[in-house]
């Protein structure tokens, strides 16, 4: 409290933000949730206007947890995924690995659940992820279940929002072994080739969070696709190809170029009937 009353936000913007982020964990760590969140909101707006990701990153983090404590689990899940991409994940692995996992709790009180394993999994992928965190993504999942369709996320989501959802989700398959890698693309074509009103808009959107991969995960990723199509009959195996061919269309000629080649070994080797 005397630090908080002793800094300018003028002359010492990071220093008080600092001192208002602790005072506000204090403060939820003592129950005082109402002040606790005063604090916290003002730490996150300096943290914001100077530019500080570390400190916005912690601040969203701890303002969700006061937000999710006191029945809010819109703003609560609105904070977590400001924190999730304030502490990006190249960056701050275990802050990052933090916000998922609770953003899969804020997911879960505000009943959805596909988002809340989705989030559970990414948290549990981040090698960095501390034990503690690891211990609430599994207990998370040890509730839902494993399983998740990602288009069910994906339905429940305007288009314009599918970048960033599928952003993190890639990110995520890069991370795994390949079998399980292998499992979410089939569980991908299939759910997508069952869509064919949105088919293409949907791997335009995934070959979009591709290309911003390393060349070496994007190259993981491509791979389980077409092992994923082979492994399905011959409809799906075609219908996925011929989405995939009209998605790259819609990319300058390198992209489309290098989208086309990653996926060339399914022409060669998809079964003829």
């Amino acid at each position: 409290e005397l630090a908080v009353a002793s800094l300018k936000p003028e002359s010492h913007p990071s220093e008080l933000g600092a001192a208002l982020r602790e005072l506000g964990s204090i403060l939820l760590t003592g129950g005082k949730l109402d002040e606790a969140l005063s604090f916290l909101e003002r730490s996150l707006d300096l943290a914001a206007g100077g530019g500080d990701r570390a400190g916005l990153g912690a601040s969203a983090n701890l303002l969700g947890l006061a937000r999710l404590a006191l029945g809010d689990g819109e703003g609560a899940t609105e904070s977590f995924a400001e924190s999730a991409s304030a502490n990006a994940l190249t960056l701050r692995p275990e802050g990052h690995a933090m916000a998922k996992a609770n953003l899969a709790l804020a997911y879960e009180a505000t009943g959805r659940l596909d988002r809340a394993r989705l989030s559970a999994q990414q948290a549990l992928s981040v090698d960095a992820a501390p034990s503690m965190v690891t211990q609430q993504a599994q207990a998370i999942l040890e509730r839902l279940g494993p399983d998740y369709d990602l288009h069910v996320v994906l339905d429940d989501e305007p288009a314009a929002g599918w970048g960033g959802i599928l952003r993190d989700e890639i990110g995520h398959w890069a991370r795994l072994d390949h079998p399980r890698r292998r499992e979410l693309a089939i569980s991908w074509i299939t759910g997508q080739t069952s869509r064919p009103e949105t088919a293409v808009e949907r791997l335009e959107a995934l070959f979009n969070a591709m290309l911003e991969l390393s060349p070496e995960s994007f190259d993981l990723i491509a791979s389980a696709l077409v092992e994923a199509a082979l492994s399905l009959d011959e409809k799906a195996s075609a219908a996925f190809y011929a989405s995939s061919s009209r998605a790259a269309a819609y990319f300058h000629v390198p992209q489309m170029t290098r989208i086309e080649a990653a996926l060339a070994l399914m022409t060669e080797r998809r079964p003829t009937s």
